[in-house]
């Protein structure tokens, strides 16, 4: 079993995943670091499109145009959204994700972990309000005049990231890939057996020794 490991702990995220990007205002600072990106350029068109949010805010055609133009431009997203200071996601795009437009989210663990910083973050695997494992880029979006507005994001399967560039080097090296999280959650498999799966709580993994004690190594130090 050949391991890919990505140190991923709160705005510490894919590593080859996502690009380096920055705007100003309440959403501003320094963009998540980054290698290679895969998503190309989609954190710094999330910052852009806080910025653009300052002005439009988070309901109404304008908030819906910024969120649809995010996913025809990055075709990994599952879905966008504006969501508001009291953790409701109050706009998302596409079409097909409206009817969790009203749903609260904001005691969940990345909602928690947002407002409690008020910084970009790159989420952990977590189970999304439509029901399936994902991960969410996330920015404060502010008012003209600095104040925390609510903020905006984008939501994506990792396998939906990563799959067209990690899958076809795995089949042509006769290799198997897990793709992790630092705290041993598989988040994609080449060929999916593994995804979902945690390498040192997993039993299915037992029969790997050393893979499960490498990958207590990088837990410890995450």
């Amino acid at each position: 079993v050949e391991l890919v490991q990505v140190g991923f702990d709160g705005d510490q995220g894919l590593a080859a995943a996502l690009d380096q990007g920055a705007a100003g205002g309440v959403g501003g600072g320094h963009g998540l670091d980054r290698g290679e990106a895969v998503g190309e350029g989609f954190d710094g068109d999330l910052a852009e499109a806080s910025s653009r949010m300052t002005k439009t805010g988070l309901t109404g055609d304008g908030a819906r145009e910024i969120l649809e133009d995010l996913c025809r431009k990055h075709a990994f997203l599952v879905d966008t959204a504006a969501q508001d200071n009291e953790g409701t996601m109050v706009t998302l795009a596409p079409a097909s994700a409206r009817q969790y437009e009203g749903t609260n989210t904001g005691k969940n663990e990345v909602s928690t972990e947002f407002f409690a910083n008020v910084k970009p973050l790159l989420s952990n695997m977590f189970t999304a309000a439509q029901g399936y494992q994902a991960l969410v880029l996330v920015r404060p979006v502010g008012t003209a005049d600095g104040r925390l507005m609510g903020s905006i994001s984008g939501l994506f399967k990792p396998e939906d990231l990563v799959a067209d560039i990690i899958a076809p080097q795995a089949k042509a090296g006769g290799f198997e890939v897990n793709f992790m999280q630092a705290d041993g959650m598989v988040m994609y498999c080449t060929d999916g057996h593994n995804t979902g799966k945690n390498v040192l709580t997993d039993p299915s993994f037992k029969d790997y020794p050393e893979l499960v004690a490498q990958v207590k190594k990088i837990a410890e130090h995450k």
